[in-house]
């Protein structure tokens, strides 16, 4: 949830599997982050920064309508059930740096020049990302008027040539890493490198409008393979061949590769900025106001905590992580356990407990006490929480919404065997949710302060406990409250 770790001590097997690994920059990390998901991940602490939105705007776009993007979309899906393809990504996640962060902070760049904000301009000049990646790149970038820049995207068109890269096989990690070392025309960054000097090059001869692709490309003797949409499919379904026919000795992985629909994205790539946060976006923690210890053994005691949160692990399966908060005092400690241990964990707790939805399965399997209340945590979008909802939630939808200063408001929803459901989405989501209240999607329950409903609160105390779910959740430090239907307005 958060790159903020202020205790790194711990053994291989804790490096290994670590849930808050720091991102290159943790300062850029603080205010947002793409995993190759279906969603960006941003700062609920930065919602007014829409720099740094366009920032992880930029990786969406790319790993959505490129070849090399699209790979590690759909080779990261499947990177927790198998830790070959894992490290596979990581070596193309590495090979693509440059060209994700170059283009994206170009985005950024023009959206102050647009703005006119001189001082995030200059905040970006003076930030490490400018520093160290392409500035050749930035440079041209800079020598353009953002009217012609945006009309012509060449800041996009160069990412795309680079990333137009297909891999003829599924490689181990070590394998690929010699590929791409003896192939540099397979090497994202390293073509990325070439088009902007062929570019540089043609612009002192031409115009930026009489310059074809074929002509950069020819320029330094590269090719690139279309990507349109239909080319992007059926490289999936090649993908997900060569994925089936490699890792047959992980039948947990090639369930979940048959399973798996891969959806790919028709619409323009620059459509993607004109929905700049609805059902994309997703808040996370900040940070900054929380503590963070490793802890090398189980504690002997948990009363000093009043929330508990497990993350199973599906690659190795009997070695899980806990976390516990205390949101009182802003502070947060995470331990290994193994399955063993699970029920003396939750015996000596009497906080909250919290799973991560992609987790309940395997959470029902080793739990067999269904009479105490779990919140299942949706880190979704919220058109896909409505979908998990028709297989977890009652059939009456029962529903309430909580804001949590200054930009969330999370809703609750009553599952089955008594689990708590609830999504955290940005305040701007509300209209659609009030909407779907309105239309009788959900059984809103309403409840004034220190009462009782008898669904989510059923004692007078509940309502700071819910609170405490989402400080947990997100590290803050804000008291939140329950937003009463008169608020609503429905």
């Amino acid at each position: 949830m958060t790159p903020k770790v202020d205790n790194k001590k711990g053994t291989d097997e804790h490096n290994r599997f670590n849930p808050f690994e720091p991102s290159l920059e943790s300062e850029s990390y603080k205010c947002g982050r793409y995993g190759f998901g279906d969603v960006v991940e941003l700062s609920y602490l930065h919602t007014t920064n829409f720099s740094n939105h366009f920032h992880e705007m930029g990786h969406y776009a790319l790993a959505k309508s490129t070849l090399w993007g699209i790979t590690i979309k759909y080779l990261t899906s499947f990177a927790k059930y198998d830790e070959r393809i894992k490290s596979l990504v990581e070596v193309m996640k590495d090979a693509c740096e440059e060209v994700f962060e170059s283009y994206s902070i170009s985005l950024q760049y023009l959206f102050a020049v647009k703005s006119q904000e001189k001082s995030e301009i200059q905040r970006l000049k003076n930030s490490l990302y400018y520093q160290i990646y392409n500035k050749d790149y930035f440079n041209i970038v800079e020598s353009f008027p953002v009217e012609q820049i945006v009309s012509v995207s060449f800041h996009a068109r160069l990412a795309r040539l680079a990333l137009g890269v297909k891999l003829d096989d599924i490689y181990n990690s070590q394998e690929l890493k010699h590929t791409l070392i003896e192939n540099p025309q397979m090497y994202p960054d390293k073509r990325f490198r070439e088009l902007v000097l062929s570019l540089k090059e043609l612009l002192c001869r031409k115009e930026y409008t009489e310059i074809t692709d074929e002509e950069i490309l020819l320029n330094c003797n590269l090719t690139s393979y279309e990507q349109k949409t239909s080319e992007l499919y059926d490289y999936c379904i090649f993908l997900k061949n060569k994925l089936l026919n490699s890792r047959e000795d992980n039948q947990n992985l090639i369930q979940k590769i048959s399973e798996c629909e891969m959806v790919i994205v028709s619409t323009p790539l620059e459509k993607h900025f004109e929905d700049i946060y609805n059902d994309i976006a997703i808040p996370v923690a900040g940070g900054e106001h929380y503590k963070t210890e490793y802890l090398e053994s189980i504690p002997s005691s948990l009363c000093f905590f009043n929330v508990m949160m497990f993350l199973f692990d599906n690659t190795n399966k009997d070695l899980h992580i806990c976390i516990v908060y205390n949101t009182y005092y802003h502070v947060r400690y995470w331990f290994f356990f193994q399955e063993k241990d699970f029920y003396r964990i939750v015996d000596s707790f009497e906080g909250e407990l919290i799973i991560q939805y992609s987790d309940l399965e395997k959470y029902q399997s080793i739990n067999k006490q269904r009479n105490r209340r779990v919140f299942c945590l949706f880190p979704i979008r919220y058109s896909d929480f409505k979908k998990c909802l028709e297989q977890y939630a009652e059939f009456k939808k029962s529903a309430y919404i909580h804001r949590l200063h200054p930009s969330i408001s999370a809703i609750f929803v009553k599952g089955k065997n008594n689990f708590i459901l609830f999504s955290p989405q940005f305040f701007f989501m509300e209209p659609e949710i009030r909407n779907d209240i309105k239309n009788g999607y959900y059984n809103f329950i309403d409840c004034e302060l220190f009462q009782t409903d008898g669904i989510f609160y059923c004692s007078k105390s509940d309502g700071e406990k819910y609170d405490s779910v989402l400080k947990a959740i997100f590290m803050a430090y804000h008291i939140g409250y329950r937003v009463p239907r008169k608020f609503l307005k429905i």
